[in-house]
């Protein structure tokens, strides 16, 4: 893992076993869990994870090129951030493989016996959210009728974060009176690993292919959300 062998090694095992064991228990209704719902919850936070760590990123003064980082205004009023440096976080990049999403989420899918013909495509995943932004659908996953989560991504995105950052600022768990926080820029790793671990449950009654794409395209939606629409801010 990513963050192991160095400063925040405590804290990413901490935030890392919270957040992967208590997903499920923050999508479950009735006693019972839903698969699609629990991996498109798992992507959502992987996605928006990368997103703060891009802005904070440009907080810290770092430049970013064309077509890296840019907004987008659509004509439902609401604005998305979209540009390779989003991507990245959890997709392809020149990055740590052993914490971006796509290795870690391809390698074991095909441990489990998908094929590397069956792997979704980039354009499978992204194109699919980026056409229905703002429009009809928008924040479901393009998978059969039968495997759609309970709701739509940005809503389950709203009901989990809030969660998923008790475990990245270590207010979950402690030892002792210390709380073990991480920076934002291992919050995409810890979330990528969190979702593997997630994604390996299901697998006993998905395709794992319908599985890599409820939590692409997951990531890929939520990578562009406006921050207001997960956190609103608070009412004047």
């Amino acid at each position: 893992m990513s963050w192991q062998g160095g400063e925040f090694e405590t804290g990413g095992n901490l935030a890392y076993a919270g957040l992967a064991q208590s997903l499920p228990m923050w999508i479950e209704v009735d006693g019972r869990v839903h698969a699609e719902t629990l991996l498109a919850a798992a992507g959502a936070i992987c996605g928006y994870s990368g997103q703060c760590a891009v802005f904070q990123r440009a907080a810290n003064g770092e430049k970013f090129g064309q077509g890296e980082l840019m907004t987008l205004n659509a004509t439902n009023g609401h604005r998305y951030f979209v540009g390779d440096a989003l991507n990245t976080q959890f997709f392809g990049g020149q990055g740590d493989p052993n914490g971006n999403l796509w290795a870690l989420l391809s390698g074991t899918a095909q441990a489990h016996g998908l094929a590397p013909e069956r792997m979704p495509s980039p354009a499978e995943i992204f194109s699919p959210m980026a056409e229905k932004l703002g429009g009809e659908g928008e924040g479901f996953p393009t998978v059969d009728k039968a495997h759609q989560p309970h709701l739509p991504i940005d809503q389950l995105l709203r009901g989990v974060w809030p969660h998923a950052l008790e475990c990245f600022i270590g207010r979950v768990v402690k030892i002792g009176e210390r709380h073990y926080p991480v920076p934002v820029r291992l919050w995409p790793a810890i979330a990528a690993w969190a979702a593997i671990a997630n994604f390996g449950k299901t697998l006993q009654i998905l395709d794992p292919r319908i599985a890599v794409l409820i939590i692409m395209q997951s990531a890929a939606f939520a990578s562009k959300l406006d921050p207001n629409r997960v956190v609103p801010p608070p009412s004047a």
